[in-house]
């Protein structure tokens, strides 16, 4: 925040503006709708992309805080860094970052459920953790992006909330559910060898740009 400047100013702004672009379905900051004072506009005008930068991080915090509070009463694991205690205030393990590539996979699939929440960025989009997770053969609870229509099958490969109020029904559901969690780890682990490695990936790439330029 303080490479914005502007102060108390900025950090209102910013602080506001982020409420309401996480809980907004617009893509983009310059979708929303908000009644800003004239020395926001000002401000806004002058530091537009680093407002932008500040507001997203700050929505997608706002964001991911919020749903992981809703883990709370199952006392979860999480990996990560201190940050998470300030936010927490006890009710789950907080335990150091795990390495990606030789820790995370074992993790992954040791986990009743993994569960993943999307950057603000990306509003309907994916991000990594989507495809890690099943590759493993771990079960995953995400929330909903609009590109997870392309890449999974809802409900048989992967399981989403929607909302923020649907995360505590669903994680209750698939502890109790054991078998459930297996059926759509193993449909999701094979989705994602037959269709999205990074060989699939690298075959498209190279398919697409001899279309493109012979």
């Amino acid at each position: 925040m303080h490479k914005i400047g502007g102060g108390t100013l900025a950090r209102n702004l910013v602080e506001r503006l982020a409420g309401v672009f996480a809980a907004s379905p617009c893509r983009s900051l310059r979708d929303i709708s908000i009644r800003l004072e004239p020395e926001e506009q000002i401000l806004l005008a002058t530091k537009q992309k680093v407002i932008e930068q500040a507001v997203t991080w700050r929505a997608s915090q706002l964001y991911r805080v919020a749903c992981v509070r809703k883990l709370l009463k199952f006392n979860p694991i999480i990996h990560g860094d201190a940050g998470w205690t300030k936010h927490l205030h006890g009710g789950a393990q907080l335990l150091p970052e795990l390495n990606y590539y030789d820790e995370l996979p074992q993790f992954y699939c040791q986990c009743a459920i993994n569960f993943n929440t999307t950057s603000l960025q990306m509003k309907n989009g994916m991000n990594q953790r989507v495809f890690d997770v099943p590759a493993c053969g771990g079960f995953l609870l995400t929330d909903y992006r609009a590109q997870l229509e392309e890449a999974f099958q809802i409900g048989r490969e992967v399981i989403c909330y929607h909302h923020v109020e649907e995360i505590e029904e669903l994680v209750g559901y698939y502890l109790k559910h054991e078998s459930d969690r297996q059926k759509i780890a193993r449909a999701a682990h094979e989705r994602v060898v037959r269709d999205h490695t990074y060989a699939h990936r690298l075959n498209r790439l190279v398919t697409t740009m001899r279309q493109l330029y012979g």
